[in-house]
């Protein structure tokens, strides 16, 4: 089968050669287009006001990359339009150094890159190895390759994958999870500095998750949430669709006339009736 390959974390990433070696060595073939630089939390940004300069390099395991001076999006749009000899089967962008869950799917780079190809109706998977410290992903490639030729034949055109993997050893892996996406807001904070001119500026700290707020997921609690049940030793799997229409609240408008012609103020209204209640 032939796969374009992608990633946020750069083309000479430990995580993306060790998915091309995978894949090369079971046979299939691979194109891989990928950022020249770092480009994590670059979610689905393109670029629109300078040039993508394109360079050809030598990978580390051996055969040749190209490394696109933009975004993960931008490299699958090069890469579908521009490089790849024939339609790829398959997407796959990672494997990213650090989880992609919850809210992570929509500052990810990786997610980014995943959802260009879905949108040019090429089945997609992020793959994302849950840690910030190993060299070796050789483990979590071997993994990843076997969800991808499992579930592809279960993937429509505009499927996207949304696959975690914890950072464990094989045999303690508890096998693979279909989640939901879930929806637990971040703890921001940001560090104060002061430049040597004695301009401030900030520095976001580390992300923590919300110990308890949850955001309503309007009843699509039967399956499990991916954050938890990937740190308790499972490969999630998430399905993400590209449509990010609410339909239960399109409905819920249906019989809401808005007038753009009144000269009454929305917030006038809402006093006047707090007013007169008391």
């Amino acid at each position: 089968m032939r796969f374009l390959l992608t990633n946020d974390d750069g083309i000479f990433a430990e995580g993306l050669e060790a998915l091309r070696t995978e894949f090369q060595n079971a046979g299939h073939e691979v194109v891989v287009v990928a950022p020249a630089l770092q480009q994590s939390a670059q979610s689905h940004s393109i670029t629109l006001y300078h040039p993508l300069v394109l360079r050809t390099v030598d990978l580390p395991g051996g055969g040749k990359g190209l490394a696109v001076e933009g975004t993960p999006a931008d490299c699958v749009k090069i890469g579908l339009h521009e490089i790849a000899p024939m339609r790829p089967d398959a997407c796959i962008s990672g494997i990213n150094n650090g989880s992609n869950t919850g809210l992570n799917i929509f500052y990810s780079g990786t997610v980014g890159g995943a959802f260009e190809a879905a949108l040019h109706g090429i089945p997609s998977f992020a793959i994302s190895l849950d840690t910030k410290t190993t060299d070796d992903f050789a483990p979590s490639a071997r993994i990843a390759r076997r969800v991808v030729e499992q579930l592809l034949p279960y993937a429509e055109p505009r499927t996207l994958f949304n696959v975690n993997i914890p950072n464990l050893p094989e045999e303690e892996l508890k096998g693979v999870k279909l989640c939901r996406q879930e929806i637990r807001p971040y703890q921001d904070a940001f560090e104060r500095r002061t430049d040597p001119r004695g301009r401030v500026y900030f520095w976001l700290k580390e992300e923590i998750l919300h110990p308890e707020a949850t955001i309503p997921q309007n009843g699509h609690g039967a399956h499990p949430p991916d954050h938890a049940t990937l740190k308790q030793g499972f490969v999630t799997v998430s399905p993400v669709s590209l449509e990010v229409t609410d339909y239960e609240k399109l409905k819920a408008l249906e019989d809401v006339t808005i007038d753009i012609r009144t000269q009454t103020s929305i917030v006038r209204r809402a006093q006047s009736r707090r007013s007169s209640s008391r």
